[in-house]
């Protein structure tokens, strides 16, 4: 099982760095990416010791990448009431699932993925990312959910890269 539960959070690692470093214009190629990142890193967690918070927020932050990425596609902004419904989703179905006091901490971190989702640019996608993956981060290292931390920890590297890289590197003519 160990094996397995690294291979899936590899595999999401690849996915969520690959939805970094996309520049991104518009998010329907970064939100394809954390679609699939976000069904692997939700497999990994439900093999962990104390993970079943971090396997919540990630299938249901995968249905909302998966929805958000279809209006992304249409050229339609995400209606504020959808993304209010999944910011309450989260919220509700941590509370749900609240089995210490680490998921609070998984609350924080999911309400920053709904943030970097409905984002409209590759930009805005990796600042909110990243401090989505910090605090992933901390929930890795207290749940004792190490094959997501290591997932985690490396995401939020990449995503840094990314951002300096696409966003804030200044561009020579």
């Amino acid at each position: 099982m160990q094996i397995i539960y690294m291979v899936l959070s590899v595999l999401g690692l690849v996915s969520f760095v690959v939805a970094s470093l996309v520049k991104g214009e518009n998010v329907k190629t970064n939100l394809f990416f954390v679609f699939i990142g976000s069904v692997f890193v939700g497999a990994s967690y439900l093999l962990a010791p104390s993970g079943i918070n971090g396997a919540v927020s990630a299938f249901i932050g995968a249905l909302q990448a998966i929805i958000n990425y279809f209006f992304n596609a249409k050229n339609k902004a995400v209606p504020i009431w959808l993304t209010a419904i999944f910011a309450a989703v989260f919220l509700g179905m941590n509370i749900a699932v609240l089995d210490s006091w680490t998921g609070v901490i998984a609350i924080l971190a999911t309400l920053c993925f709904v943030g970097g989702v409905s984002a409209k640019s590759g930009k805005g996608y990796r600042t909110w990312q990243m401090g989505n993956n910090l605090l992933w981060v901390c929930y890795d290292i207290f749940s004792r959910s190490y094959g997501p931390l290591l997932s985690h920890g490396m995401q939020l590297g990449f995503t840094a890269f990314g951002a300096w890289i696409n966003d804030y590197r200044k561009k020579e003519c």
